[in-house]
């Protein structure tokens, strides 16, 4: 086998096309674990394999492309990835023999794994556990296909580097205007890349034309070898099913034009088949390749810093301001089901006159339906002259519709938000609906923090001004708090400026959750929300996930005589927290139980 700057000696190397697409429609296997035919079907593997050899292709890649632990646990197959990996190696270089270089394929963790609570060693382990596997199977160089994100990418270029001892092929998804992934500033991303060793990069898994536009940028730089994988034409659903026009001939002119600007590497990615490799292998017979770059000389583009932007303005908050002045207080109130919010806003009007600082608009909470919390919480502000923290799930929202939200409560004069993973419909009282969760809790605090407060769009296209929103975060400290605290620290790293816990009735838990992150430089407000009846507080313990409702607490319910005593009881207990969380706390997070919030006025009263 050969390595990566060996393979280069040669003027353009051919790589094979799309594993996936002739799975399915050269073979029909829809809508299972490709990388596990591996192991089921090496016959099939190989015929994909050396369909692409007698097209021409002298690099092909190992069926592995998700072939990692989170994505495999998908299919139940996460104790499979070193066998999957090895087999897919292994199969790759017996079809190869001497007529073609072998790379192992990799992909991301996936948009929607890589949001969930993975810490930098996490995803490196998972990373260098299928690299390992492809380097028991015999390969001697990786590619890293389809990246979005460069954080990702750079810790799979720490495990193939741990694993193989050399850098690898490095490829982002390709967009418009030049984008690389998800990441905005191509000068930062090649800076990064160059540091970390990579020598060869480039772009794949998009339409030739825009796929040429990203590559181009790369090219100027003079830093790196290129590789050019292009779909077969933009995507297009046909009967549920995903289908790719773009003719053999078409893709292979896109073939001489990177070729042109000094590709080495060029090969197919989804949709493209033995048919487009075969012309493209005939269209650059003909073509003489531009230049190979010359290291380590800079572009102008890459030799004058560009001066970074200034880093964003911190949004100016005003229930921020509130706790930066004093010991602050935001009472939640329960959303009405119907479009009359007349009582809902002169409750949270006498809630301001007895004291609090600012109003929570919950999103649908517990999957119930009510009136929009975007909406609420515009009424609040126009109304009351209270400031508004807006409630904002992932649950039933993608990702389109979560950014063009967003830019509507911006353009509503909304400064505050509590971004949260949203409880799943299913427990609600619309249980048919269906769960997006385009993003976690954290990756939504990202996508404002580190995006729209910046003046671009989740792909890095720029809006028209920036969002001013600081962004906060909850805690749930009842439940397994030191998991829920790394969680916390994941959340606060990704831009959140508060925390709001979940209600906390036990004193104890308190002061373990206080003592847990002390020293954390946001300030978390406790929640409170008071019992009102032994009934109720059954009902919580029982019903309601995430709370801690002791037997002692049950017992003092449980000794009162009447239901106006149990309220009295639960009143008192929710005062006592108070006056402690008062003394040791930047702020309160009150609750008001079944909205009433005249209890919370009693509270505030002392």
């Amino acid at each position: 086998m050969v390595n990566v700057r060996d393979l280069l000696a040669d003027d353009v190397v051919l790589c094979d096309g799309a594993m996936g697409t002739m799975l399915e429609v050269g073979y029909g296997k829809f809508g299972l674990c490709k990388e596990q035919l591996n192991l089921s079907d090496a016959h099939l593997i190989q015929l994909v394999h050396r369909s692409y050899l007698e097209a021409g292709a002298r690099l092909l890649h190992t069926n592995s492309f998700g072939a990692n632990a989170l994505k495999l646990e998908l299919y139940g197959l996460e104790d499979k990835v070193r066998p999957i990996n090895e087999a897919a190696a292994r199969l790759a270089c017996k079809t190869a023999g001497p007529l073609a270089t072998v790379s192992g394929s990799v992909g991301p963790l996936g948009f929607r794994r890589f949001e969930e609570n993975l810490s930098d060693d996490d995803i490196l382990q998972v990373f260098t556990e299928q690299v390992e596997g492809l380097a028991e199977g015999g390969v001697a160089m990786v590619s890293l296909e389809t990246f979005l994100d460069l954080r990702e990418m750079v810790l799979a270029i720490k495990a193939v580097k741990r694993v193989l001892g050399a850098p690898p092929i490095c490829m982002f998804r390709g967009f418009p205007d030049g984008k690389l992934g998800n990441e905005r500033d191509t000068g930062s991303v090649l800076r990064t890349l160059r540091n970390h060793g990579v020598e060869v990069l480039g772009v794949n898994c998009n339409a030739p034309y825009h796929l040429k536009e990203a590559l181009e940028d790369i090219a100027e730089s003079g830093f790196f070898d290129l590789i050019a994988q292009p779909n077969a034409g933009p995507p297009e659903e046909v009967q549920g099913r995903v289908h790719y026009h773009a003719t053999p001939e078409y893709v292979a002119e896109y073939a001489r034009e990177y070729a042109a600007l000094g590709a080495r590497l060029i090969g197919g990615c989804c949709g493209t088949t033995p048919e487009h490799i075969r012309a493209m292998n005939e269209a650059l017979k003909t073509v003489t390749p531009g230049p190979r770059p010359r290291r380590p000389a800079r572009t102008a583009r890459l030799l004058v810093e560009v001066q970074e932007q200034a880093a964003a303005a911190q949004p100016a908050s005003r229930f921020l301001g509130a706790l930066a002045q004093r010991f602050a207080v935001t009472v939640e109130l329960r959303p009405p089901r119907g479009a009359e919010v007349g009582p809902y806003l002169e409750a949270a009007s006498e809630l301001g006159q007895a004291g609090a600082d600012a109003i929570n608009v919950t999103d649908n909470s517990l999957g119930n339906l009510t009136v929009c919390s975007l909406v609420l919480a515009s009424q609040v502000q126009q109304q009351t002259g209270l400031p508004a923290i807006m409630h904002y799930t992932c649950r039933h929202r993608n990702l389109l519709a979560m950014q063009s939200d967003l830019l509507g409560a911006a353009a509503l004069g909304i400064d505050t938000l509590l971004a949260l993973t949203g409880d799943h419909p299913s427990g609600g009282d619309n249980p048919d609906a269906v769960a997006v969760h385009n993003l976690s809790s954290t990756g939504l605090i990202g996508l404002v923090t580190s995006r729209l407060n910046r003046g671009v769009d989740h792909h890095g296209n720029p809006l028209a001004q920036p969002t001013r929103f600081a962004v906060g975060c909850a805690l749930n400290p009842n439940l397994n708090l030191k998991y829920q605290v790394d969680y916390l620290r994941q959340k606060i790293a990704a831009g959140a400026r508060f925390c709001l816990t979940q209600p906390i009735y036990d004193e104890e838990v308190l002061e373990a959750m206080l003592g847990e992150t002390k020293g954390f430089d946001i300030p978390i407000l406790p929640g409170l929300m008071p019992l009102r009846s032994l009934r109720n507080a059954r009902f919580l313990r029982d019903n309601v996930p995430g709370l801690r409702i002791t037997d002692a607490i049950m017992q003092r319910l449980a000794e009162a005589r009447t239901l106006e005593e149990e309220r009295r009881v639960g009143l008192a207990m929710a005062r006592s927290l108070y006056e402690r969380i008062r003394r040791q706390s930047p702020g309160v997070y009150l609750i008001a139980p079944f909205g009433n919030h005249r209890v919370i006025g009693e509270i505030l009263a002392g």
